[in-house]
């Protein structure tokens, strides 16, 4: 009776170990995968903070004032009269 006493305690025993080394193994996994979201949050924000200012960056580039600095820097001149060319039919030209 002592001996399977005492076999039972050293299995407790064992199996309380086993289970301290299975938490501390899930509590640096938890905070391994807590570390890397917060990274991944970090770079969403940063994204964010890049999109917001690449979209303010095109607004301000198709606003009539720079368009139309452009068009000037260019050269360019308004088209006054305007001809459409329309085809009937099917013609295609050949490439060379």
């Amino acid at each position: 009776m002592v001996r399977s006493a005492g076999m039972l305690c050293m299995a407790l025993c064992i199996a309380n170990v086993a289970m301290l080394g299975l938490y501390i193994w899930h509590v640096n996994a938890a905070q391994t995968a807590g570390y890397t979201m917060r990274e991944l949050e970090v770079q969403i924000e940063e994204g964010n903070t890049e999109l917001t200012r690449l979209n303010l960056e095109v607004a301000k580039l198709q606003s009539i004032d720079s368009v139309s600095t452009r068009i000037q820097m260019l050269g360019l001149t308004k088209i006054s009269n305007i001809v459409y060319v329309s085809s009937q039919g099917s013609e295609v030209a050949m490439n060379r």
